[in-house]
């Protein structure tokens, strides 16, 4: 990335702060506690396509006013506010995303009190990521979930249904190695397996199984794979004395579905593009089997969520993933998109685009 480029990122990233700070002051000028970029800006991992991870940390319902979502310039972009609650559960340390508690470059703090109610939660993240019989219990409960993912694997022979429970299966072996060694996920979603991979605690055999997750020929395979990340993980569990229920079985969902609206699609496609799709696009052009296939996954969960919720038919993504070509895998993310993008039209509903930082300065009426 040239110099030119890196300038053009900082000013569009200022410009989307300003835009919202000016929003702050007409709409909510009290209800808003703090404003921090989280994210690959502020850990300096960004690219060309890096969107702005904008945390706003609202004190009541009246923030939200600031909620879009939005596509400028082909980026997507989540301006979401958060309540304190969010930041409390992350306190606790029951998954390793707890950057924003740790590496959070803040903008704004109403008071000093904002500020110390802030300090004390990042305080208590860091003694709970210390208190080792917390997080055993932790590991136990995860390792209850990931035999479950690991058990429908294994018993199933649909594509669909393998590739989903591997991939959370997948996803839930990472908490448990971030939370042996009592760290976090500091990076990008894709430099996740460069981080595991310089971790110093690993059960034996580990690595090995780990660094092939990707590597799989077909379904039956992947029930090898998953064998040995289960197998490694189980021994050190059971070397460490950490319990876990055997018989644990994943929640069912409920059957009632409410019927979808306009509103509840609002800033729904804007998000997919947002939280995934340059990333697709990102794998294809870095050859990174890793980040296509576990962002196939996370959207596939948002489509399983929407489609257990409401009276919509069922994508299915993660079925059309093809581990020898990751374009394919980008004309399979566009083809799901499209058809997300029907509910759209359902309701006459626009894409909200821009196409420079001009027509951005409309974004909430101002």
């Amino acid at each position: 990335m040239t110099e030119i480029e890196r300038e053009e990122l900082f000013k569009r990233n200022n410009k989307i702060i300003e835009i919202v700070v000016d929003a702050i002051r007409k709409y909510c000028p009290l209800e808003v506690d703090l404003i921090g970029i989280g994210g690959s800006f502020c850990t300096g991992d960004f690219y060309e396509k890096s969107d702005l991870d904008l945390v706003i940390i609202g004190s009541n319902e009246a923030a939200k006013v600031l909620n879009k979502c939005f596509i400028l310039n082909n980026v997507g972009f989540d301006v979401y506010v958060q309540d304190w609650s969010r930041f409390v559960s992350m306190a606790e340390y029951n998954s390793p995303y707890v950057t924003k508690l740790i590496d959070l470059d803040i903008k704004y703090v109403k008071n000093d009190n904002v500020k110390d109610r802030y300090l004390e939660l990042s305080n208590r993240l860091k003694e709970n990521m210390n208190d080792t019989d917390s997080i055993k219990a932790k590991i136990g409960m995860k390792y209850e979930v990931c035999r479950a993912y690991y058990k429908k694997l294994i018993n199933s022979n649909d594509k669909s249904d393998i590739l989903m429970n591997y991939g959370m299966l997948i996803r839930t072996v990472e908490f448990i190695i971030y939370m042996i060694n009592k760290e976090y996920v500091k990076g990008s979603t894709r430099n996740i397996p460069d981080e595991i991979n310089k971790l110093s605690i690993m059960p034996s055999n580990f690595l090995k199984a780990y660094n092939s997750i990707l590597d799989f020929d077909n379904m039956e395979h992947i029930k090898i794979i998953a064998f040995g990340l289960i197998s490694s993980l189980e021994a050190y569990i059971r070397y460490s004395n950490i319990s876990f229920k055997e018989d644990y079985e994943l929640p069912e969902n409920e059957i009632k579905k409410d019927v979808i609206t306009s509103d509840l699609l609002t800033g729904t496609y804007e998000e997919i593009y947002s939280n995934w799709y340059n990333k697709m696009k990102y794998a294809v052009s870095n050859n990174h089997k890793y980040l296509s296939f576990v962002t196939m996954v996370s959207c596939q969960e948002f489509y399983n969520e929407m489609a257990d919720s409401y009276d919509i038919s069922r994508i299915d993504l993660i079925g059309n993933y093809d581990n020898d070509n990751l374009q394919n895998n980008v004309i399979s993310f566009e083809e799901a998109m499209n058809e997300w993008k029907k509910l759209y039209d359902m309701f006459n509903k626009s894409i909200v685009s821009y196409d420079d930082l001009d027509d951005l300065s409309c974004l909430y009426g101002l």
